[in-house]
């Protein structure tokens, strides 16, 4: 009989009927499910045999409650407090959720924050004790590789153990645009008046969107020049477009060149070369400079 339980139990396990023979022992488990309101107290278990001979086991129930954790994704910002709508690859930003306690203990959660996207990285702040109705804000600084394509989605994964409660909150981010190029030079040619050159140029695509624009190349007025196999940069991201200019000075001395992608808003998209030309013994340079 174990009619003489606390208010809210029902008896799942250990109502059967036990047979035990002369000198041996048999295990009994009594097993209880709470309804959710279920309450502590005292517990009576009575055995009684078919002669009457009654056994009497008493226990003082006591009643945990679940833990109850809510977890809301509120934003990302960037690091100087910037509510982003799309969120930056190679920058650190700050990803924040909100997380209540809406049970009847408190409890000292542990956070877990993994991230799709690989070679990406995280550092949460410490979370303490929560009271009993009490909501915190968790706020993770996340860094996604800079070459992660503009447009992806990469999931931020939020994971919070409150006193053995686990939920999981999932996050997409939608990474932002970051055209970054840089020119290397790998070659100058001895650069002689009147006389064809090379110049080897590199650019490098360093950001996260694939480069497609013409070049552009500003040269003093009396030189000719010209882009050898093609005038646009074509480059993947992570990729690198060789380039060679052919050039003719029309005068000795030391004159610059600009180069340029023709599209504004590309981080790094402009370089200027020093070219050092020199005379040519067979060029009179008094004569062309209208000078005697």
């Amino acid at each position: 009989n174990i009619d003489e339980r606390p208010g809210g139990w029902s008896v799942v396990m250990g109502s059967q009927t036990l047979q035990i023979p002369v000198g041996d022992s048999v295990p009994y488990v009594l097993g209880l499910e709470g309804n959710g309101l279920a309450i502590g107290g005292s517990l009576n278990v009575y055995m009684t045999t078919a002669e009457g001979y009654r056994i009497h086991w008493n226990y003082t129930l006591e009643v945990t409650g679940q833990a109850n954790p809510i977890l809301n994704f509120q934003n990302t910002k960037s690091l100087g407090g910037e509510v982003l709508t799309e969120q930056p690859a190679g920058e650190s930003f700050v990803a924040t959720w909100t997380l209540r306690n809406e049970g009847q203990e408190a409890w000292t959660p542990t956070i877990e924050l993994e991230i799709s996207e690989q070679n990406s990285s995280s550092s949460c702040n410490p979370i303490e004790e929560i009271s009993v109705g009490e909501t915190i804000t968790i706020s993770c600084s996340v860094t996604i590789p800079n070459l992660t394509p503009a447009g992806s989605q990469p999931e931020l994964f939020l994971k919070v153990n409150a006193a053995g409660t686990e939920v999981t909150k999932t996050t997409s981010l939608t990474i932002a645009e970051n055209a970054i190029v840089q020119w290397r030079t790998i070659s100058i040619d001895e650069a002689v008046n009147g006389i064809q050159s090379n110049i080897h140029l590199e650019i490098v695509n360093m950001g996260n969107t694939v480069i497609s624009d013409r070049i552009i190349i500003d040269a003093p007025s009396d030189w000719t020049l010209d882009i050898q196999d093609s005038e646009v940069a074509n480059i993947a991201i992570g990729g690198t477009q060789s380039i060679i200019v052919q050039i003719v000075p029309g005068s000795s001395g030391t004159s610059s060149l600009d180069l340029s992608l023709e599209t504004p808003g590309v981080a790094g998209s402009s370089t200027t070369i020093s070219v050092d030309v020199l005379p040519n013994p067979e060029i009179d340079e008094s004569k062309s400079s209208g000078m005697s």
